[in-house]
Protein backbone atom coordinates (compact mmCIF):
# COMPACT_ATOMS: atom_id res chain seq x y z
CA UNK A 1 0.00 0.00 0.00
CA UNK A 2 2.53 2.67 0.65
CA UNK A 3 4.82 1.68 -2.50
CA UNK A 4 1.16 2.06 -4.14
CA UNK A 5 0.85 5.14 -3.06
CA UNK A 6 4.45 6.29 -3.31
CA UNK A 7 3.83 5.06 -7.33
CA UNK A 8 0.94 7.12 -7.35
CA UNK A 9 2.60 10.55 -5.66
CA UNK A 10 5.46 10.37 -7.63
CA UNK A 11 3.49 10.34 -11.32
CA UNK A 12 2.06 13.69 -9.84
CA UNK A 13 5.39 14.73 -8.83
CA UNK A 14 6.78 14.07 -12.49
CA UNK A 15 3.72 16.39 -14.35
CA UNK A 16 4.05 19.05 -11.62
CA UNK A 17 7.66 19.17 -12.52
CA UNK A 18 7.25 19.03 -16.59
CA UNK A 19 8.57 15.49 -16.75
CA UNK A 20 5.21 14.22 -18.74
CA UNK A 21 7.12 11.20 -20.15
CA UNK A 22 8.26 9.85 -16.72
CA UNK A 23 4.58 11.04 -15.41
CA UNK A 24 2.66 8.79 -17.83
CA UNK A 25 4.94 5.63 -17.55
CA UNK A 26 5.12 5.70 -13.74
CA UNK A 27 1.22 6.44 -13.77
CA UNK A 28 0.43 3.46 -15.67
CA UNK A 29 2.93 1.46 -13.83
CA UNK A 30 0.89 2.18 -10.51
CA UNK A 31 -2.60 1.55 -12.81
CA UNK A 32 -0.99 -1.86 -13.75
CA UNK A 33 0.00 -3.16 -10.45
CA UNK A 34 -2.62 -1.63 -8.13
CA UNK A 35 -6.26 -1.47 -10.26
CA UNK A 36 -8.30 -1.58 -7.59
CA UNK A 37 -6.24 1.24 -5.79
CA UNK A 38 -8.46 4.53 -4.84
CA UNK A 39 -5.93 6.78 -6.60
CA UNK A 40 -6.34 5.21 -10.18
CA UNK A 41 -8.89 7.61 -11.41
CA UNK A 42 -6.57 10.49 -10.23
CA UNK A 43 -3.76 8.82 -12.07
CA UNK A 44 -5.46 8.17 -15.66
CA UNK A 45 -6.25 12.28 -14.83
CA UNK A 46 -2.60 12.38 -14.34
CA UNK A 47 -1.79 10.68 -17.60
CA UNK A 48 -4.23 12.81 -19.50
CA UNK A 49 -3.17 16.04 -18.01
CA UNK A 50 0.39 14.88 -18.98
CA UNK A 51 -0.39 13.43 -22.38
CA UNK A 52 -2.30 16.93 -23.11
CA UNK A 53 0.81 19.02 -22.45
CA UNK A 54 2.88 16.69 -24.91
CA UNK A 55 0.30 17.52 -27.49
CA UNK A 56 -1.19 14.03 -27.84
CA UNK A 57 -4.45 15.42 -27.99
CA UNK A 58 -5.74 11.19 -29.72
CA UNK A 59 -4.13 9.44 -26.55
CA UNK A 60 -5.50 12.25 -24.28
CA UNK A 61 -9.15 11.77 -25.47
CA UNK A 62 -8.82 8.19 -24.81
CA UNK A 63 -7.69 8.16 -21.77
CA UNK A 64 -10.34 11.09 -20.93
CA UNK A 65 -13.37 8.73 -22.38
CA UNK A 66 -11.86 5.71 -20.73
CA UNK A 67 -11.73 7.39 -17.15
CA UNK A 68 -15.23 9.38 -17.75
CA UNK A 69 -16.35 5.48 -19.15
CA UNK A 70 -14.99 3.16 -16.10
CA UNK A 71 -15.33 6.22 -13.35
CA UNK A 72 -18.01 8.30 -13.96
CA UNK A 73 -18.95 9.83 -10.43
CA UNK A 74 -15.03 10.17 -9.32
CA UNK A 75 -13.86 13.50 -9.20
CA UNK A 76 -11.52 13.38 -11.57
CA UNK A 77 -13.50 11.96 -14.51
CA UNK A 78 -15.46 15.16 -13.44
CA UNK A 79 -12.64 17.76 -13.59
CA UNK A 80 -12.27 16.03 -16.72
CA UNK A 81 -15.62 16.23 -18.58
CA UNK A 82 -15.18 20.03 -17.02
CA UNK A 83 -12.24 20.64 -18.92
CA UNK A 84 -13.36 19.18 -22.19
CA UNK A 85 -16.42 21.58 -21.95
CA UNK A 86 -14.23 24.49 -21.78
Amino acid sequence: ETIANATYYLSVAYAANGQYKDSIATARKFINDNPNNKNVPDAMRTIYISQTQLGMKKSASNTANLLIKEYPNSAAAKKIEKDIQQ
